[in-house]
């Protein structure tokens, strides 16, 4: 089963974002109005909450105000729900409610892994009998942190799965696993007061919302998450041993070569954010 955005609701969306996006000065009347609308679509769609904070932001100056000024950041979080109206069928299926629960870590659920360490550090995936791994660069593992490098492995290769196997993730609730606390509580939050892992919500939320489906995630410890983890560590015997124990002998196993340029993309604009966050802290502490 399906839902779809009603053609007058989207026409009237579609012309509140783009008077604002058109304005400098944004008034509190446009605003509810565009929120209200906003809150409507979100009905059908997979929840908004990760694509609104600017617009909430700006309400609130406009509520004392009158109006709010037009930012950057703003324009970039409505441009993206302009394209999802304008470009996308507007259509969402009709979630299962059950959670699907993974036996073990080669079961048909997204897994994921990262390793850390500045001389080597990887990244593994499993998807049923796909796989991928990858290296970091030492630029990549030096100046992004554990949490930042699971989040990468997690989106990219969810990517990969909605651009392959689309049909296997549209209409499911996963439940994956990840050993890394922080980035399991930020995807489950929905939010992230972080901005290089704010960015990778967006990024999840983009492909939760094209292909209509909701990940969770939950903490395990490496060693249980045995395929995903053996790829990131390339213990290859590891891997091969454990999938067949699984049901997946070596010759059925189908290695997908990691995006290169989706990669770089994501990476460079989480360390640039990273580096930012550190120059306004720095900014904020007293000079001798």
């Amino acid at each position: 089963m399906t839902a779809e955005v009603p053609e007058d609701k989207v026409r009237r969306t579609v012309a509140a974002i783009e008077k604002a996006m058109n304005e400098q000065w944004v008034s509190a009347s446009d605003l509810q109005s565009l929120l209200g609308l906003i809150g409507f679509v979100g009905q059908v769609l997979v929840s908004g909450r990760w694509r609104v904070p600017w617009t909430i932001t700006a309400m609130r100056v406009a509520v004392k105000a009158g109006f709010s000024p037009m930012s950057g950041y703003w324009l970039e979080e409505l441009q993206w729900r302009h394209t999802l109206l304008t470009k996308w069928n507007r259509v969402s299926m009709i979630l299962k409610p059950e959670l699907l629960i993974p036996m073990h870590s080669a079961d048909m659920a997204p897994f994921t892994d990262a390793s850390g360490g500045e001389a080597n550090g990887g990244a593994g995936a499993v998807f049923g009998k796909y796989w991928m791994a990858f290296l970091f660069t030492k630029e990549e593992v030096q100046q992004l942190p554990i949490c930042d490098l699971e989040g990468v492995v997690s989106v990219l290769w969810l990517i990969e799965v909605c651009q392959r196997w689309p049909e296997q993730i549209a209409g499911r609730r996963f439940m994956a696993w990840c050993d890394n606390t922080t980035f399991v509580d930020c995807v489950n939050a929905h939010k992230s007061t972080v901005p290089s892992l704010a960015h990778l919500l967006l990024v999840l939320h983009d492909l939760m919302a094209r292909f209509s489906f909701e990940l969770r995630l939950k903490y395990v410890k490496s060693e249980d998450n045995v395929a995903a983890d053996a790829t990131s560590r390339e213990e290859w015997d590891k891997f091969y041993a454990f999938m067949s124990s699984v049901g997946f002998e070596k010759s059925d196993l189908v290695r997908i070569p990691v995006q290169e340029e989706t990669r770089r993309s994501i990476t460079s604009k989480m360390m640039y954010l990273r580096s930012l966050k550190t120059e306004m802290l720095s900014d904020l502490r007293p000079v001798d």
